[in-house]
């Protein structure tokens, strides 16, 4: 008599994004191009006709001085230009985590005891940080197996679930697509900024028994850039009137949804979920503020309504005063 018992699981996910050109991620110098200017066919005839005027039109328009009109720039590359503006202005915004404490939840530094969480006197952050790792240990039991397909769409592109959640697509709303891509990019950059500043080991790091499904990213834990994206992309879209009013409280939930399957995949402690959303909600702060606190972004926000009838104004209307444009006399669509 024989017995046998075989037992197998397979996994596997494939997923393609890409902004402009033809929706699928076109590449190289065709990128930022519409479907409507891809490459088509020309046959050049340099042959005469009777009258020895050639085939082809070789008339110039009247005016040989004409600048490009910033309503013809490719939406992805004005948020591009966006953010390279907010980068430079660096000393706007690398200190505010000075104050996040003023907003009501200083939990999320408590692991660092004032950096003394790696020495015998830093055993009250010792038990913060076996705390939050027990608690990634239950989601990862609990919750991880069913929620790897999300896990893994949203690895390296969860601005799709903003898209899908604003019904957008065929190249519609091409501002509203570019302030998404404008929240990704800042938010990268406050968050490698904070990463660096705070040095904070992975998890798996400390606890390899988390059994993460890939990686960890090579970068520091503290705070979660996912969190801090996906707070930033929710809120600055809220601040157009007739997405906050239809859709508002469903971006904020997707929002945490995103942050919060990092730490099932045991990337990020629940306090860099935390950290990153508070990040987050002081930039939307100082990006909308027109105090001294300011950040000073023009060409995302000029605080000039865009009418694309009227003569050109100085300065121009920014990215958000372009997607604000984008849903005006809108429903709940």
């Amino acid at each position: 008599m024989g017995y046998g018992y075989g037992y197998g699981y397979g996994y596997g996910y494939g997923y393609g994004y890409g902004y402009g050109g033809d929706g699928g991620g076109s590449g190289g110098a065709l990128r930022n191009m519409p479907a409507e200017l891809a490459p088509k066919p020309w046959v050049l005839d340099y042959t005469p006709d009777g009258t020895g005027v050639p085939a082809l039109p070789q008339w110039m328009v009247p005016d040989l001085q004409a600048a490009y009109p910033v309503a013809l720039w490719d939406p992805p590359l004005l948020a591009t230009l966006a953010a390279n503006q907010f980068a430079a202005k660096e000393s706007e915004w690398q200190a505010i985590d000075a104050d996040l404490e003023d907003i009501g939840y200083p939990k999320h530094l408590e692991w660092m005891q004032a950096n003394e969480w790696r020495t015998a006197t830093g055993a009250a952050a010792d038990d913060v940080i076996k705390g939050e790792i027990y608690n990634l240990l239950a989601q990862m039991a609990d919750d991880r197996d069913r929620y790897m397909p999300e896990i893994m769409a949203q690895a390296d592109a969860a601005p799709v679930y903003w898209l899908q959640l604003l019904n957008l697509g065929a190249g519609e709303k091409p501002y509203t697509t570019a302030m998404i891509s404008y929240a990704q990019r800042i938010g990268e950059a406050v968050a490698l900024h904070y990463k660096y500043v705070y040095q904070r080991a992975r998890p798996s790091a400390l606890c390899p028994g988390l059994l993460v499904p890939f990686g960890p990213p090579r970068h520091p834990a503290f705070p979660s850039g996912h969190a801090l994206t996906s707070h930033l992309t929710s809120g600055l879209l809220r601040k157009i009137a007739s997405i906050d009013t239809n859709k508002g409280r469903e971006l904020d939930w997707l929002a945490g949804r995103v942050a919060k399957n990092r730490e099932r995949a045991g990337l990020h402690y629940p306090s860099d979920s935390v950290a990153g959303m508070l990040l987050a909600q002081r930039l939307v702060e100082r990006l909308f503020a027109d105090d001294a606190t300011a950040i000073v972004n023009p060409l995302f926000r000029s605080k000039t309504p865009y009418d694309p009838c009227a003569a050109p104004a100085e300065p121009a209307p920014g990215l958000f005063e372009r997607a604000q444009f984008e849903w005006l006399n809108l429903g709940p669509v």
